[in-house]
Parts: C-alpha cells; structure tokens; sequence
C-alpha cells in the first residue's frame, strides 16, 4: 500500500490547507510521527507499510468522527 492509498482514507478533503503533493504528505507524516513520538510507517527505497500503530490511530480518527 502506498501513502496515497493510506493517506486517502484519512479525513482530508474538507480542509482546504491539507497536503496535497507526495513530498507535503510525507513531510506531514513526518512532522506527525514526530508530535506521536512513533512511527507510522515501515520505509524502504520505493514504498512504505502501515504499521500497527498507523492502523489503530486510523480507527481511532474514524470513532472520534463518527461520535
């Protein structure tokens, strides 16, 4: 899975300020990783993996919208 495919399943379409580009999502991922003090992802040369964490803070984004 690449960072699009992620990054697409995150609420970012309302905000008009949200990172559009390859290099400004990653430079978000990057500076949010920094905020949570973890990684998110797993990273080779050409792709990247969501770990665990990156998952459980997707749910956790999604039960916070949904309530």
């Amino acid at each position: 899975m690449t960072i699009r495919c992620w990054i697409r399943r995150l609420p970012f379409g309302a905000d008009p300020g949200a990172p559009r580009s390859q290099p400004a999502v990653s430079q978000y991922v990057k500076q949010l990783e920094a905020v949570l003090g973890f990684a998110l992802f797993k990273r080779s040369a050409n792709r990247i993996i969501p770990l665990q964490e990156a998952w459980e803070l997707l749910r956790n984004v999604e039960l916070e919208h949904v309530l």
